[in-house]
């Protein structure tokens, strides 16, 4: 099972982020946090995109993976994980409306 990691010095082997709808929250997401996270030694960096509904994986060394919405991503880092990106969207989507709902809510 292993050992409890150690939160001031273990890295993380993947970083998620979901694109904010700024402008220059999108260019922090694609391109500012990428270096960051890759720099500190993050093997793996999703970014999923609500509003191309994708999800780009950032690998260090290596092209980055573009996976489209209508497709299932697997890595290599977590063997016999799936992540329908379809699934992904559709969850978002339902917490979005519940969100909005109760925005509204007198």
């Amino acid at each position: 099972m292993g050992r409890p990691p150690k939160v001031k010095r273990d890295v993380p082997r993947i970083a998620v982020e979901f694109v904010s709808g700024a402008k220059r929250d999108r260019q922090r997401d694609y391109v500012e946090k990428r270096r960051e996270y890759l720099e500190l030694g993050i093997a793996e960096y999703w970014v999923i995109d609500r509003f191309r509904r994708i999800l780009t994986v950032f690998r260090a060394g290596q092209p980055d993976v573009v996976i489209q919405e209508s497709l299932t991503y697997h890595t290599p880092l977590l063997p016999s994980f799936e992540l329908p990106i379809a699934r992904l969207f559709a969850v978002a989507e339902e917490l979005a409306d519940d969100e909005d709902a109760g925005s509204f809510a007198p």
